[in-house]
């Protein structure tokens, strides 16, 4: 059997090992927890802060949707566009039925009775489907989508785009702390076993010397009195 083997290791490091190991999945449970809550705490205030930004955003572009007018449309977008701050839009589109652009925030990125890019308007169909906003973590952005009704007729949608940026640097810097206090706590409780296990078998050790300096004789050296 190999020395290398587990089993062959001296108790005074398996049993540090085994807390280690302990350790580290309880704390790879726990810290997904918090992170799973956290990121729930996130989207449910992203989708609070969306609804209401929708809902003025849709009340000052209804009319210029049904009239199909360009630049009551474009006055309404340029005024939203400092009340929402805490939302950070990037962009904000309104669209008509047939997929064409009637206004946007950004017009040389969407110009007007340009159509909208697919992968876009499929996030944003997502969206109103889902009545939430879409998150593309990897492109640090959410996409809202809201459809606007007159009578059972659509008007046109809301399409806005919002950075996320700092919800993903607030996860990331969460998953970072805990990771570091994983790491020292994961050592300090393997440092503390390694001690108490140490000291727990230094008896033994002291036994099993006393019984190897009798040699053949079988005498013992009397231990020392502690």
């Amino acid at each position: 059997m190999s020395a290398l083997a587990p089993n062959r290791w001296p108790l005074a490091l398996r049993v540090p090992l085994i807390v280690a190991a302990l350790m580290v999945g309880a704390a790879m449970v726990l810290s997904q927890g918090v992170l799973h809550r956290l990121a729930r705490d996130q989207e449910r205030h992203l989708s609070e802060l969306s609804a209401a930004y929708l809902d003025g955003l849709a009340t000052a572009l209804q009319p210029a949707a049904v009239r199909r007018d360009v630049w009551e449309a474009f006055d309404a977008l340029d005024r939203a566009r400092g009340r929402y701050t805490a939302l950070q839009p990037s962009s904000a589109l309104l669209v008509l039925p047939d997929h064409t652009v009637l206004a946007a925030s950004q017009p040389r990125r969407f110009p007007v009775g340009s159509r909208v890019p697919p992968a876009l308007a499929e996030r944003a169909a997502a969206a109103v489907r889902q009545g939430a906003p879409i998150l593309d973590e990897e492109r640090a952005r959410a996409t809202l989508g809201r459809d606007l009704l007159e009578g059972e007729i659509t008007v046109g949608r809301i399409i806005t785009e919002v950075d996320i940026a700092p919800l993903l640097a607030e996860r990331a810097e969460v998953r970072n702390t805990l990771l570091l206090a994983n790491a020292l706590l994961t050592l300090l409780f393997a440092s503390i076993g390694f001690w108490l296990v140490r000291r727990l078998l230094r008896p033994l050790e002291q036994l099993r010397a006393s019984a190897a300096a009798g040699g053949d004789t079988g005498r013992m050296t009397p231990l020392p009195e502690r």
